[in-house]
């Protein structure tokens, strides 16, 4: 466990969901620019805070989990949603790595299909904040429930 109190870890994990999305957004907009370069560096950015994210909950969050008598979802739901995201995000991190070798429609159409690559991602990821935020973190006592 880390020296985190449980309110700040709350704060940490919420601010760490909203500030990722705008991280992903900002790579979105490089990407729509067809700046191949700054969409790589605005992606490594977004991986690594993801990475580092997901090692905190993994961490901090998911042995508290485990000890709850009756969750909602299982700890390993959360587990196994970690390793999808890690997963995409790296086969997407992948693909930005590769040489851009065309220019006009072949790599407008290029980015098109890694935007949708992407949009699966967003799904994948925002599927599994709400999760959190109305499962794992009421449950820890972390954050209020919300009201459905």
């Amino acid at each position: 466990m880390s020296d985190l109190s449980t309110s700040d870890l709350a704060t940490r994990i919420l601010a760490d969901h909203h500030d990722m999305d705008e991280l992903l957004l900002l790579h979105q907009e490089a990407l729509i620019e067809q700046d191949m370069v700054e969409a790589l560096a605005r992606f490594e950015v977004f991986h690594a805070r993801l990475r580092a994210h997901i090692e905190l909950e993994n961490r901090e969050l998911l042995p508290l989990h485990e000890a709850l008598p009756t969750p909602r979802w299982r700890t390993q739901v959360y587990a196994l949603e970690h390793d999808k995201i890690l997963e995409m995000a790296a086969k997407i991190h992948e693909r930005l790595q590769g040489p851009v070798l065309e220019k006009g429609q072949v790599q407008r159409r290029s980015i098109i299909d890694l935007l949708d690559s992407e949009r699966t991602l967003k799904n994948v990821v925002e599927h599994h904040e709400e999760r959190e935020e109305k499962g794992m973190l009421p449950e820890l006592g972390l954050v209020p429930f919300l009201a459905p």
